[in-house]
């Protein structure tokens, strides 16, 4: 965890001389690639939540299915995937699990999401109808997961 935040510093102290000089109060999150203003939104939270990312990422990696890549922590990181239902769902989960702050330990586990999205009105048909898919996550309701396939502690089943 020490080394995670140490490494967050650094990457925001390279991104802060990156903008040095150039007039602008906007900076990017150099983990997440969120946008955010000094003085307006916190360094520290922008800091937290790029440990979690990371984080996050570090216990997917250790958990995941072999063929699935590691975790994307960027939107045009999840965007980049999506040409394969695969590649979809993982990028849905992705954007759940950044959603529920990164919070990898109380999201469901990237199989039991991918179920839930089997199963799931709100799904794209392209993933629901995939052989692949169909086969290795048959489909099981998830309370909690809801329009745009984002989960949510406490939302009933939709």
């Amino acid at each position: 965890m020490n080394q995670i935040k140490q490494y967050v510093d650094a990457l925001f102290a390279q991104a802060e001389a990156d903008v040095r000089g150039i007039g602008t109060a906007y900076r990017t999150n150099p983990v997440d690639g969120g946008g955010w203003v000094p003085g307006l939104d916190s360094k520290a939270k922008q800091k937290a939540k790029a440990v979690r990312a990371l984080i996050a990422r570090e216990k997917f990696n250790r958990n995941k299915p072999v063929d699935v890549p590691s975790l994307p922590l960027t939107k045009a990181d999840r965007e980049a995937m999506m040409s394969t239902p695969l590649g979809n769902l993982q990028a849905l989960y992705a954007r759940s699990l950044e959603h529920f702050e990164h919070d990898y330990d109380n999201h469901p586990s990237f199989a039991r999401f991918a179920a839930g999205v089997m199963a799931s009105p709100h799904a794209p048909d392209f993933i629901k109808s995939d052989p692949n898919l169909q086969k290795r996550f048959p489909a099981r309701l998830l309370p909690g997961l809801g329009h745009g396939c984002y989960w949510s502690p406490g939302r009933p089943v939709a």
